[in-house]
């Protein structure tokens, strides 16, 4: 029963471990300081448009409507493909390939 639509763009400092429940609490805690201590987060928020790897932050937030937004998406399989784009699970490479970083420096272009 929201009366107006508003987009909100907050920002955040470093979550501690990027897990989605630590984010979601950073999400409510900083809705809370913005809004002065006067709204909790599901007072003021009712979709969620959120990187693809980071759409699970809106579940454990309660948010029922969401979006999925792929800007970032582009270059993922290709930057994988050439291990520019690295995975980590506390901290640890879990998909290294020094290979391909090594193939990027010798062609890349010189400055």
């Amino acid at each position: 029963m929201f009366r107006k639509n508003w987009v909100l763009c907050l920002a955040f400092t470093r979550s501690p471990s990027n897990t989605d429940s630590e984010v979601a609490r950073l999400v409510q805690k900083v809705v809370k300081k913005s809004t002065g201590g006067k709204f909790e987060c599901e007072q003021v928020v009712s979709t969620v448009i959120a990187d693809v790897a980071a759409i699970g932050v809106s579940t454990n937030m309660g948010i029922k409507e969401r979006e999925a937004c792929g800007m970032h998406q582009g270059d993922k399989l290709g930057a994988s493909a050439t291990g520019k784009l690295l995975r980590s699970k506390n901290k640890v490479v879990v998909n290294p390939f020094d290979e391909g970083m090594h193939l990027d420096l010798l062609f890349a272009p010189d400055e």
